[in-house]
């Protein structure tokens, strides 16, 4: 009976390893129609007008996305802060990288800078801290 076991078990180990491998190319397979994908979606074509403002910006999104800068998008209300950050994510190095769009106005802004940049402790019960615990950043938020 022992004899018979070891043939079977060979069989179920190579069929399991056949399995793996092809769920592996399915899974490389669509990672790579994906990448196609966002690299067909990073042209500026999103981005409509054609007025001297917007073509500077664009011109900026362009110069700016293959760097490595940090980035600060300001604007009122519906006028394409997030559209404008996509395009610039889509158009760099980090572009297969997941972005997180935050709408900045919708938190408090000591809330914001505490999720942001963390947070001393003891700085939510007293407004105090130390001058050897000065930071090293700033934060400027426009609403």
């Amino acid at each position: 009976m022992s004899s018979f076991i070891g043939p079977i078990a060979s069989v179920c180990s190579q069929d399991h390893l056949v399995q793996r491998a092809l769920a592996q190319r399915r899974l490389e397979d669509e990672n790579r129609q994906l990448r196609e994908t966002i690299d067909e979606l990073c042209h500026f074509d999103t981005i409509v007008g054609e007025s001297p403002a917007i073509l500077k910006v664009v011109d900026l999104v362009r110069t700016l996305a293959p760097t490595d800068a940090t980035v600060m998008i300001r604007g009122e209300s519906g006028t394409g802060k997030e559209l404008i950050a996509r395009a610039v994510h889509a158009n760099s190095r980090r572009r297969y990288a997941p972005i997180v769009p935050v709408a900045c106005g919708a938190f408090p802004e000591t809330l914001l800078e505490s999720e942001l940049f963390g947070h001393e402790r003891g700085a939510f019960e007293s407004g105090l801290r130390s001058s050897t615990q000065s930071r090293r950043w700033s934060l400027r938020i426009s609403f």
